[in-house]
């Protein structure tokens, strides 16, 4: 028995139309709560890893010994995660809040441009003679002065 029903602007054929609309409706409320319940316990932080004193005093002693560059390599990396028991994203971590905390935002953009025109190049720097040296140690003051917006 098949009636159509105009309301609305709608037209509803039959009551089973009207349940498998309801139906449907009702997963995908279902299924968006599922979502945000989810979305909701992945927002928990995590439990807060406490560095002892002698790790910090460690990862203190290579940033002093760095101090034109306090990025550590993946070399470097492995080394301190062998020595501290950390994990190499709690390292970079605690490198990154170092940074955040104790360098300047010019102090960070300095050195990250002194490392690369000073260490990226090397090689040029040996194969040339020393003026190219004396136009490199310019340009650090020259990428400071115009680019450095830090």
């Amino acid at each position: 028995m098949e009636t159509a029903i105009k309301s609305n602007n709608f037209e509803v054929s039959d009551n089973r139309d009207v349940q498998e609309t309801i139906s449907l409706h009702n997963t995908i409320l279902s299924n968006e709560e599922n979502l945000i319940s989810l979305r909701q316990s992945n927002k928990k932080r995590k439990v807060r890893t406490k560095i002892s004193k002698a790790v910090a005093k460690l990862l203190y002693e290579w940033i002093s010994s760095h101090e034109d560059y306090p990025y550590p390599s993946s070399n470097d990396l492995e080394l301190l995660k062998q020595s501290t028991q950390l994990t190499e994203k709690q390292i970079r971590i605690w490198f990154t809040n170092y940074r955040n905390r104790k360098l300047s935002p010019t102090t960070s953009c300095l050195s990250k441009i002194k490392y690369t025109l000073l260490h990226k190049n090397e090689k040029e720097v040996k194969s040339c003679d020393s003026r190219k040296k004396v136009i490199k140690e310019a340009s650090v003051e020259y990428l400071h002065r115009y680019f450095c917006h830090c």
